[in-house]
């Protein structure tokens, strides 16, 4: 089972949120699974009350093997924050993916 561990600074952490990401993530990585260890996800109200694009997701991704891919966005509505961090984060793992494919490859031969 894939690890995600969400943790929210300057306000708490709902369950919709918190399910939310969970959701996501697993949809977008599900099919990466295996090359994951676990998937840490920040949220965060850089100024408070006061409005603007000051919600903030980190997402990093520990590989298998040691290696990280992350991502990071800002948003005014933090789910879009969320989605937009998670959506980039699965592309890069699978960019990664596939380098490390083609560098098996090149090996091989």
């Amino acid at each position: 089972m894939l690890k995600i561990i969400t943790r929210s600074k300057g306000f708490s952490l709902t369950p919709a949120l918190s399910a939310y990401v969970n959701d996501h993530v697993s949809n977008t990585l599900e099919h990466r699974r295996e090359a994951l260890h676990r998937v840490d996800v920040r949220v965060d109200d850089i100024n408070g009350p006061r409005g603007g694009f000051d919600k903030r997701c980190s997402v990093v991704v520990r590989l298998h093997g040691g290696r990280t891919v992350t991502a990071q966005r800002r948003h005014q509505d933090l789910y879009v924050a969320v989605r937009e961090a998670i959506d980039i984060v699965g592309l890069r793992v699978d960019a990664s993916a596939d380098r490390a494919r083609a560098a098996r490859r090149a090996v091989v031969r």
